[in-house]
């Protein structure tokens, strides 16, 4: 399949290349050697590829020093001269006292804040007092909508399903996660069934 723009290398082109950035320039064979000799680009890629390397390896000869001597002398005796750095102060009094005055305004704010005035909370012997003088109560108006509610008993329902589903779950962990019992002794029980 051709490749639409024409400035990408080709997949097997980028193959190529990766494996010879990662290898030996001058060590071809198989596949890359192959598809070096048949390709225009990945040969300008290789010389291209090999005239970094010479001019790296050149730069890098050309730049390389002698190391003067003694100089390990003097970076261990540097080293045993200069001087340890102080201790960090860990303790500030003005800290101290900023911080405490800092807790005491906010004490004073918390103590001085006026609390919400609450309204008085009736006695239960108050609510059974006014439930019992009133003549219409609440409870004639609830009494037959509770006891509809009570015999379609959605509760009992949602009840029965959380218990079956907690049995099956009990059930599928017990299978997969217990051991499994000795054949003759689950013959045993199920004969005593």
């Amino acid at each position: 399949m051709k490749n639409p723009d024409a400035t990408t290398p080709r997949l097997a082109c980028r193959i190529v290349r990766l494996h010879l950035s990662f290898s030996d320039l001058e060590s071809g064979g198989g596949f890359s050697s192959r598809h070096i000799a048949s390709c225009d680009s990945c040969k300008g890629f290789l010389s291209a590829a090999r005239a970094l390397e010479m001019s790296l390896s050149h730069a890098a000869k050309s730049e390389r020093q002698t190391v003067p001597i003694g100089l390990d002398r003097r970076i261990v005796s540097a080293v045993f001269h200069t001087a340890a750095p102080g201790p960090k102060a860990t303790f500030s009094f003005r800290g101290l006292t900023l911080g405490t005055v800092l807790a005491l305004v906010i004490a004073a704010v918390v103590i001085s804040r006026k609390a919400p005035e609450l309204p008085p909370v009736p006695s239960q012997a108050d609510i059974v007092r006014v439930a019992r003088m009133s003549p219409d109560n609440g409870w004639t108006r609830l009494r037959p909508s509770a006891d509809r509610l009570l015999d379609a008993a959605p509760l009992q329902a949602e009840a029965d399903a959380v218990y079956s589903d907690a049995r099956s779950a009990i059930g599928f962990l017990a299978m997969n996660f217990l051991p499994a019992a000795h054949p003759a002794a689950t013959r045993e029980r199920e004969g005593a069934r």
